[in-house]
């Protein structure tokens, strides 16, 4: 069995606006784990963990390495933007195995391109863009569904996002 909770300020999928995330065990006296996966990409993993506690769990700060230049990714990704939904920005974060050319494009529902934040060749790693909700012209767009599409020469990628105001 498996069950998820978000903690997104009452505004995702199975979200709860309070900061305490309580999961029910039924009759198990234990979960054999508890997963979290936080905005900035770290992963948290506990096995076997009791019922009837409280578990007090926080982010871990971000610190600059001084041991030299992150790992490069093993393979392609498109991470989910955050937030989702969103207002007045979203980031949205990608990995890179190799060096490649990428375009990065904002699509209004009717596929008509709204902005382009990056077009242009990159260096393997993690790259990001924020997208503040203005078209190519500077004007804030209107609340609604919007698309972002990451290409390189072997892959293609859109995802969905929601603009509120």
């Amino acid at each position: 069995m498996s069950m998820i909770r978000e903690v997104d300020g009452g505004s995702g999928f199975l979200s709860q606006g309070s900061l305490t995330v309580e999961f029910g065990l039924g009759a198990a006296a234990s979960a054999d784990s508890v997963e979290i996966l936080w905005p900035d990409g770290y992963h948290h993993l506990m096995l076997n963990v009791p019922g009837d506690q409280r578990l007090p769990v926080a982010q871990p700060a971000t610190a600059v390495d001084d041991d030299g230049p992150a790992p490069t990714p093993l393979a392609f990704r498109v991470y989910d933007n955050f937030p989702n939904p969103f207002n007045p920005s979203t980031t949205i974060r990608l990995d890179l195995p190799a060096p490649s050319r990428v375009r990065l494009g904002i699509y209004a529902v009717d596929g008509a391109l709204v902005r382009t934040l990056f077009d242009e060749d990159l260096p393997a790693g993690t790259h990001q863009a924020v997208w503040d909700g203005r078209n190519r012209s500077g004007g804030r767009v209107a609340s609604g569904v919007y698309f972002y599409r990451v290409e390189t020469p072997g892959d293609v990628v859109t995802r969905k996002m929601l603009l509120v105001k």
